[in-house]
């Protein structure tokens, strides 16, 4: 069993790296590249990323971000499941700075008031932010 201070420690620490971590719904992909530097690979327009232990692979449709998905690996390379914590600071970094909204609306699935939902999936291994209104822009994915 782990020691509670340690997992205190832990989410203490991976809290602010999700939030340093999260590309935003809206921006370009000039924002994001200068946000996480080169990209680690380009497919379609999905753009992939890799910072602070996260994969990043942000969706353009029209010249912005317009689907985020997220994947947390330990330092073996193994995925592993987002803390409730950090799945809110993910939910925060993508809510244009407290003017999104964003609302549970079942398990594991969250909406907000200007059209995204955002939805976790495999006992939290990822998470996917993304526009209700350009559903298309993920085909192929």
């Amino acid at each position: 069993m782990r020691n509670p201070p340690f997992v205190l420690l832990l989410a203490l620490i991976w809290a602010p790296l999700a939030l340093k971590c999260s590309a935003r719904i809206g921006e370009t992909r000039e924002q994001c590249d200068q946000r996480y530097g080169a990209p680690t690979g380009v497919e379609k327009n999905a753009v992939f990323y890799f910072k602070n232990g996260i994969t990043i692979q942000a969706i353009f449709a029209g010249g912005e971000c317009c689907a985020i998905y997220y994947l947390k690996v330990d330092e073996n390379g193994v995925n592993t499941p987002f803390s409730e914590e950090e799945l809110k600071e993910l939910l925060a970094a993508n809510s244009l700075d407290g003017k999104r909204k964003w609302k549970l609306l079942k398990e594991n699935v969250w909406t907000s008031d200007d059209a995204f939902e955002a939805s976790v999936y495999e006992n939290a291994l990822f998470m996917i932010i993304q526009s209700k209104a350009k559903p298309n822009a993920l085909e192929g994915f």
